[in-house]
């Protein structure tokens, strides 16, 4: 259900994006990896403001560069220019630009001496990196892996929905990122979880020939590691 969700969401979204950005082009041609590029900067700028505590300006900036994000797909498909690089050079920004906002929110709880926040940060930053890793290991794999608690679009949902409210709750980003851990880390979980199955599922059943051949392997192998 969840991921019938998610999907009918990321459709709809995609597709907003492509009118939007058919209004706003109107025959100019623009490169989307100077699109990904400059969300990347603006999520930097944001992840500045924030180390400054500047919580609502900061949950604007952010929003707007991961907008921008959101939109290099659009502007390359509507103007034809999609490319394997330009996949790769977004994936690797998305990553470098919640770096960047990770990084500032740990050196705000660093200063603050809060260590639990602190240590939030690191396993979120973890997990974020682990749940691209996974998915394009289990793809190199055959593997289609995109479901989880926490992707990409819900983790920047979080981070400004936790900046917004900081301009009025001191607390609020603290909360945030905790919650936030846990979601990546059980999106990490989930996804090798899944990748186990799928993987099991198209190995063929263990015949009599099949596991006599396994049982001589193994002691064929302990015969060469047993010192004479």
């Amino acid at each position: 259900m969840f991921s019938d969700i998610r999907a009918g969401y990321e459709t709809g979204g995609r597709r907003l994006a492509r009118r939007f950005v058919r209004g706003v082009l109107r025959g100019a041609r623009i490169s989307p990896n100077t699109v990904t590029v400059a969300g990347c900067l603006l999520n930097g700028v944001a992840a500045v403001i924030a180390y400054s505590e500047h919580w609502f300006i900061a949950a604007i900036v952010f929003l707007l560069g991961s907008l921008l994000d959101a939109l290099d797909g659009a502007v390359a498909k509507v103007t034809g220019q999609v490319s394997a690089f330009g996949a790769f050079l977004d994936s690797t920004l998305d990553r470098v630009s919640e770096g960047f906002m990770l990084l500032a929110l740990g050196l705000v709880f660093a200063g603050m001496d809060h260590p639990w926040p602190l240590a939030a940060c690191f396993v979120a930053l973890a997990s974020s990196y682990l749940v691209s890793y996974t998915r394009a290991k289990a793809e190199a794999l055959g593997v289609e892996c995109k479901g989880g608690l926490a992707s990409r679009v819900e983790r920047v949902v979080l981070l400004t929905i936790g900046l917004a409210l900081s301009h009025w709750f001191e607390r609020a980003i603290e909360v945030v990122i905790m919650l936030l851990a846990v979601l990546a880390a059980a999106t990490v979980v989930q996804r090798v979880l899944h990748v186990r199955r799928a993987l099991r599922d198209r190995e063929p059943p263990m015949g009599p020939t099949r596991k006599r051949r396994r049982r001589r392997a193994r002691t064929a192998s302990t015969a060469d590691t047993t010192p004479s």
